[in-house]
C-alpha cells in the first residue's frame, strides 16, 4: 500500500488502533465519573455519606470502581484488533504485552479526573460542563 513495506504499514496501523483506543477512553470515561459526587450534593445525600464511618479516600474508590467496568469496555472492544495484529505478526504480543498496562492507566486517570471534576461541581450540570465545552462546536 503506498510503496510501504509490511511492517511499516503494520507499525502504522497498530499506532493508529492505540490512538484510537485511547481518544474513546478519553472521551467516554470521564463522563461515567463526573456525575458521582455532584447528584450526591445535588440530592441532599452528600451530608449523610460524609457522616459515614468510611474516610474520603474509600468514598471516592466506592465512587470510582463502578464506573470502572464500563469504561474498560473499550478497552474490550478493540482486543480483536490487536488479536488480528498478533496473527499478522507474532511479535506484535510483546508490544500488546507493553501497551495493555497503559491503556488500563489511561482509563484509570480518565476516570479519575471526571471524579475529580464531579467533586469540585456542586451540580452535575456544572460538573459535565467542561466536557461539553471542549467537544461542542458552538
Amino acid at each position: 500500500y503506498g510503496g510501504a513495506e509490511q511492517g511499516d504499514l503494520l507499525r502504522y496501523v497498530a499506532q493508529v488502533v492505540v490512538a484510537l483506543q485511547i481518544g474513546i477512553i478519553a472521551l467516554v470515561a470521564p463522563s461515567l465519573t463526573s456525575a458521582a459526587i455532584s447528584t450526591e450534593i445535588e440530592n441532599g445525600t452528600w451530608e449523610l455519606l460524609r457522616l459515614t464511618p468510611r474516610g474520603g479516600g474509600e468514598i471516592f474508590a466506592g465512587k470510582l470502581l463502578p464506573s470502572l467496568v464500563p469504561a474498560v469496555l473499550p478497552v474490550l472492544a478493540l482486543l480483536p484488533a490487536y488479536g488480528a495484529l498478533c496473527i499478522v505478526n507474532p511479535s506484535y504480543v510483546l508490544f500488546l504485552g507493553r501497551m495493555m498496562p497503559v491503556v488500563l492507566l489511561a482509563v484509570l486517570f480518565c476516570c479519575m479526573v471526571g471524579l475529580t471534576f464531579s467533586s469540585f461541581m456542586a451540580s452535575t450540570a456544572r460538573a459535565t460542563a467542561p466536557r461539553r465545552r471542549l467537544f461542542s462546536r458552538s
